[in-house]
């Protein structure tokens, strides 16, 4: 009995003395001074102020009669080539470890750029604000981990995406989102689970701008509401093994935006006049992504490749929106989510220690609706479509909406670094297939192309 009682002594000691035995707290400052100048043979689609693309933008025809009225040479105003630079990039970061908590290690970072906040590309003084990028704190042991804070989205892997020089590290072929997010993952030697809960931090997308759906401004809707109202997270799951040098893992989420809460509609009263009436809305859009990827990293070089489908996926710079299937008499919609399937390749190798040769292809592909969409016979605007996109003018001044219905891109690169500094170039080439929607998809009218040169500078510390 002493012997028994002297033995559970001892080890409530040591496991007391484990809980609390402290981990060194330590503060890790890091960063980098990058910038890049890039030049483009056409006008694109972009985002922060042009220092990255998307994609090249559509044919864009001048009028074709001059102010008295004569016939005038009709000029694709897109193609325009222009030059660009910029250190917008630069960032700051800190790196805090914690004490212990009990068996679980705590740390945190946080990081920032100076790229500004989503809706700086409307407001041209926020542009060169410093931005809070990731703010996040992680408790580990040896088989789990749980991360709460703002941290990029578990769907894009650190150990698999792009290594392009250009900013928009693979988009719109690679889904990429900064979001809140409350992420567990349980770690085993060979295999990875994680399941997150997240919202949108800013929900960018084209959507309906007012209380009319069939009014459509050339702005984008700044509004993580859409998420909020629909009072439930996105759901993310994933499944990854490593052995080694080798990655392979597949994963999906699922999420319900609703775009509006009321609409309005008029009514005439022979006394009264019109009135404006208002009524409650709760149709939503369900929305699924799916991704299958693969990598191999090595001292040398390196293979990265993911094949992706997704609806509804702008809030990670992607395209597919969503459009409207049907609308009542007080204005009331229903919708179906729009997808792609896109996928990509990339591929380095390492040598002379200070040199990287690597290439980037990437290719998307935009789905036929799932149900035919609806057609207002009675407004200008017949399809309404919410989606990353531009208006562009046909050859008799009416107003149509273009959209891409496939892309395709490549980029070669070559990379030196010596200690901190690395210096990098890259050829972009980019090609868009363009037309209007209708009630069964994208009817591809024009194909478009751009060049972009891009020189890459970098200190890190």
């Amino acid at each position: 009995m002493k012997v028994c009682l002297n033995a559970f002594l001892v080890l409530c000691i040591v496991f007391h003395m484990t809980f609390l035995l402290p981990a060194e707290p330590y503060i890790t400052v890091y960063g980098a001074v990058r910038g890049t100048a890039f030049y483009d043979t056409r006008d694109n689609w972009y985002g922060r102020r042009g220092y990255f693309s998307y994609l090249p933008a559509p044919e864009n025809f001048s009028t074709p009669y001059d102010i008295e009225g004569n016939p005038a040479r009709q000029v694709d105003v897109a193609k325009k080539s222009s030059l660009g630079i910029s250190f917008v990039e630069s960032k700051l970061g800190v790196k805090i470890g914690g004490k212990d908590i009990g068996r679980f290690e705590t740390a945190a970072l946080i990081d920032g750029d100076f790229f500004g906040p989503s809706v700086a590309d409307g407001l041209a003084d926020l542009v060169q604000g410093f931005r809070l990028r990731m703010a996040y704190c992680t408790l580990t042991d040896d088989c789990h981990k749980i991360l709460f804070g703002q941290n990029v989205h578990a769907l894009f892997i650190p150990d698999c995406f792009p290594q392009v020089v250009c900013y928009d590290d693979g988009l719109p072929f690679e889904c990429e989102a900064v979001c809140p997010q409350l992420r567990y993952s349980f770690v085993m030697p060979h295999w990875q689970f994680t399941c997150m809960m997240s919202s949108h931090r800013e929900f960018e997308f084209w959507g309906p701008p007012g209380d009319d759906p069939r009014v459509i401004v050339d702005n984008f809707s700044w509004a993580p509401w859409f998420i909020r109202w629909s009072s439930m997270p996105a759901l993310t799951m994933l499944t990854q093994y490593k052995n080694g040098n080798f990655i392979l893992g597949c994963g999906g989420e699922i999420k319900r935006v609703i775009p509006r809460i009321k609409t309005l509609f008029t009514l005439h009263d022979d006394q009264l006049g019109e009135h404006i009436y208002q009524v409650p809305t709760r149709a939503g859009v369900m929305g699924i992504v799916a991704e299958v990827y693969a990598a191999w990293n090595a001292e040398n070089g390196g293979v990265r490749a993911k094949l992706l489908y997704g609806q509804n996926c702008v809030e990670h710079g992607m395209l597919g929106g969503y459009a409207v299937t049907s609308r009542d008499a007080y204005n009331r919609e229903e919708y179906t989510p729009l997808a792609t399937v896109s996928g990509w390749l990339d591929a380095d190798v390492h040598f002379c220690k200070e040199y990287t040769l690597g290439i980037f292809f990437g290719a998307l592909k935009h789905l036929r609706p799932r149900t035919r969409l609806y057609e207002d016979k009675d407004s200008d605007v017949n399809i309404t479509v919410y989606e990353l996109h531009r208006k562009v003018y046909d050859i008799n001044g009416t107003i149509k909406e273009f959209f891409p219905c496939a892309a395709f891109r490549a980029s070669p690169r070559i990379c030196w670094r010596r200690n901190q500094l690395e210096v990098c170039g890259e050829l972009e080439i980019n090609e868009a297939t363009f037309g209007p929607y209708t009630s069964c998809g994208i009817d591809p009218q024009s194909t478009t192309a751009n060049v972009r040169a891009s020189l890459y500078v970098a200190y890190y510390f």
